[in-house]
């Protein structure tokens, strides 16, 4: 829709909001996937996150295999501390370390925000706890809207989910996890 790119992709707000979880999930080495649907929105968070002195790696449809496999073993290295990512990883990537999925892409598909959800419930060595971050958008009725069905899919696959303030209470999101918040 007309909303998207100024209320999602081009809101310098909401990218910052998403810069800050990642610093958030970072300092807690929760290994943050991204997830976004344009590649200028990619662009976009990379920035938000470096203004944050967080260090990420970008990944698209035109990232090779090898690109990919070096950009995930420098996050779960710590060579970098965030992941940014199109919906390249929303389905087939099986990559246990994640704890901490950051929805930014905004959309209602059921099926998109379970398959988003997914990356972090995959098979660990210790509890399987993970935490989704998905900024609950108000700035217009379609985006809240949108907001309101993805946060019914997390509860439809079990998922507990707690709409409130963010860290500093400035901003809504959402976040989840399969026994809880993580704080």
């Amino acid at each position: 829709s007309e909303l998207y790119l100024p209320g999602i992709v081009r809101n310098a707000a909401r990218n910052a909001l998403i810069a800050e979880a990642c610093a958030w999930a970072a300092e807690r080495r929760l290994l943050p996937l991204v997830i976004h649907y344009q590649i200028e929105h990619g662009a976009l968070l990379a920035s938000a996150c470096q203004d944050r002195q967080l260090r990420s790696a970008r990944v698209d449809g035109s990232t090779s295999s090898n690109q990919i496999q070096t950009a995930l073993g420098d996050l779960l290295d710590g060579r970098v501390d965030v992941l940014i990512a199109s919906q390249i990883f929303e389905r087939g990537i099986n990559i246990p370390e994640l704890q901490a999925i950051i929805n930014a892409g905004a959309w209602k598909s059921e099926l998109s925000t379970a398959q988003k959800a997914g990356r972090g419930a995959r098979k660990k060595s210790g509890p399987n706890h993970y935490v989704i971050i998905d900024p609950y958008d108000l700035g217009a009725r379609i985006l809240k809207r949108h907001a309101e069905a993805r946060h019914r899919t997390y509860r439809r696959h079990g998922a507990s989910v707690h709409v409130g303030q963010w860290t500093d209470l400035r901003q809504h999101v959402s976040w989840t996890s399969e026994k809880g918040p993580v704080s």
